[in-house]
């Protein structure tokens, strides 16, 4: 019995106030005696009658020291190299042969046109009707001055003329009038003919100095003539030859 009561006032000499042993160390429960446990964190007896301070796992206190190695990833850019080809187009020059009437004659084959100058075709044979003389024709003005080679028209031959100029689908200049045909001794029934510069030239090398085209027309028959002198082969039609001056160019006679 005396054992038993020093043994209980060793035990209660060794807890404090808050029931931890101070000098009662352990590693687990089974070095602590009586009720009392291990508090695993402090390694010491305690008393633990709620189970809240034994049952505690130790706390760990692990520092890791973690080495973050950044990857340095080194991009390398392509460099792409264009290279523009060069195309060197060569273009084909063609050459077009365009059939293009004459803006001046030849000696004896310009005729002027101008406010102070008239030239007309007539026949180089007096006497001679107009449709035959078409390849063979010669110039005949007011005054040989007016166009090289040009013959001067019989005294009374020239009745009536009137200038005119205007624009159409370019510029043109033009006279109209009458005529005496026995002063040069042409037919009274010649129904007359044409002269242009078209295509081959009636007559052939013939035109009008400045422009690019002309139609003439005399008519024996009708006692008139006209002259049109273009720069655009639309204002002197000559497919039509047969509708007579005052249809074909038209103008005071």
């Amino acid at each position: 019995m005396k054992s038993v009561l020093i043994l209980l006032f060793l035990a209660f000499t060794c807890i404090d106030a808050a029931g931890i042993y101070k000098r009662q160390s352990c590693k687990t429960d089974d070095d602590c005696p009586g009720v009392t446990c291990c508090n695993l964190n402090t390694l010491q007896c305690v008393n633990d009658p709620n189970g809240t301070i034994c049952d505690i796992p130790p706390t760990k206190t692990t520092s890791k020291g973690t080495t973050t190695t950044k990857k340095t990833s080194t991009s390398t850019k392509k460099t792409s190299t264009s290279t523009k080809k060069s195309s060197t187009t060569t273009k084909k020059s063609s050459t077009k042969t365009t059939t293009t009437a004459k803006a001046t004659g030849t000696p004896g084959k310009t005729v002027a046109i101008s406010s102070s100058k008239l030239c007309f075709f007539l026949p180089s044979k007096q006497g001679q009707d107009i449709a035959d003389s078409e390849k063979t024709a010669v110039s005949f003005c007011r005054s040989s001055s007016d166009a090289p080679g040009a013959k001067v028209f019989p005294s009374g031959f020239i009745k009536t003329a009137h200038y005119k100029s205007g624009s159409g689908s370019g510029a043109w200049v033009q006279y109209t009038g009458q005529i005496d045909p026995s002063k040069y001794g042409l037919s009274s029934k010649d129904e007359g003919g044409q002269y242009d510069n078209h295509g081959g030239g009636s007559p052939p090398g013939s035109a009008c100095a400045g422009y690019k085209y002309y139609v003439n027309l005399v008519e024996p028959a009708e006692k008139d003539f006209c002259i049109r002198c273009c720069q655009n082969s639309a204002d002197c039609p000559t497919g039509r030859s047969t509708a007579g001056c005052q249809s074909i160019i038209p103008g005071t006679y």
